[in-house]
Parts: C-alpha cells; sequence; structure tokens
C-alpha cells in the first residue's frame, strides 16, 4: 500500500506559494537561473526533512501524495510522485479543456523542479531502488494523467475518494 506516515509533504504547499506570487515562468527561469536550485533552498530542506518535525527524508519513503491549487481556475488537483518508478500521476477531477491544461502545466514545473533537486542532493543514491531514469537524470519526470475517475459536472465544491484507483 502506497499511503503511509510520509504521504503529505509541505515542499509542495511552498513550491504553490512561490508559483503564485513570482510573475515569471517557472519552468523557464528554472531552466535559465540554477542559483535557485541550491543545498539550503526551502524545497531541498523539505526533501531531506529538515523542516517539519514528524517527517522523514523522502528517500525513504516510495510515494508522496499532494494537492496542487489552480488558483485562477479555482480548482485544486492531487498528484502522487511514485518514487519507485520515477512518474508523476495527475488525478483530476474536473476534465473540461481548460482545466487539463491548467493541471498540466502545473504539474510540468513539479516535473521540471524534482529531479533538479533531486540530483543536487543526491536523492537516489540514498535510496535503496531506483528507478531507471535514462541516461540523464535531471530530464524531467514522466507525468502520467488518470482518467475514468469520478468526474464534477461544474467547478463547484465536490470531495471525491480517489481510493480505488
Amino acid at each position: 500500500m502506497f499511503i503511509n506516515d510520509s504521504h503529505m509533504n509541505n515542499i509542495f504547499y511552498y513550491l504553490r506559494k512561490k508559483a503564485l506570487y513570482h510573475k515569471f515562468n517557472k519552468v523557464k527561469a528554472i531552466k535559465t537561473k540554477m542559483s535557485y536550485i541550491h543545498a539550503a533552498h526551502l524545497i531541498a530542506h523539505y526533501i531531506r526533512s529538515l523542516r517539519i518535525l514528524c517527517s522523514k527524508p523522502w528517500y525513504e519513503a516510495d510515494h508522496v501524495l499532494f494537492i496542487i491549487n489552480l488558483r485562477k481556475e479555482s480548482h485544486w488537483v492531487f498528484g502522487h510522485l511514485d518514487l519507485i518508478e520515477g512518474v508523476l500521476f495527475l488525478y483530476n477531477s474536473l476534465r473540461t479543456a481548460k482545466m487539463n491544461a491548467a493541471a498540466r502545466n502545473a504539474m510540468k514545473a513539479y516535473s521540471v523542479l524534482l529531479p533538479l533537486f533531486f540530483d543536487l542532493l543526491g536523492f537516489w543514491k540514498n535510496r535503496s531502488h531506483a528507478p531507471d531514469l535514462g541516461s540523464d537524470p535531471k530530464a524531467p519526470l514522466r507525468v502520467v494523467e488518470i482518467g475514468g475517475l469520478p468526474s464534477q459536472q461544474k467547478n463547484c465544491f465536490t470531495i471525491f475518494s480517489f481510493s480505488g484507483y
């Protein structure tokens, strides 16, 4: 079972806030300004379990679950980082063209940022099992959109359980 004590991590809260309050494109900025990626960065602290007292380092976990706020669309999507396979899964209950595009764009930032921090921290070397990431460990993670989910008819507050997926 992939849900355990390490399933919620505040790193993604920080990433959402950073994306909301900065006016430049995150993915483009990270590619051009690598000085943002450093071991003293808050994201690196969350990955190494230096920010939350009750957490454990991500290299000891197999799965990380998180939510993403699509602020402009007033919608939330669910993400699942599978550290065994090196894949990000995207769960979206409001499947319109606009929401799908917004969710994909949000997940793209995660798929680019996380490998950069993992490489900097020697993350995969600390794990007992590392996925085959190909020749470039800094390459963006693969994002898989999960289909066949219960879906909302309009953007209203509804809680869905993805326990069967």
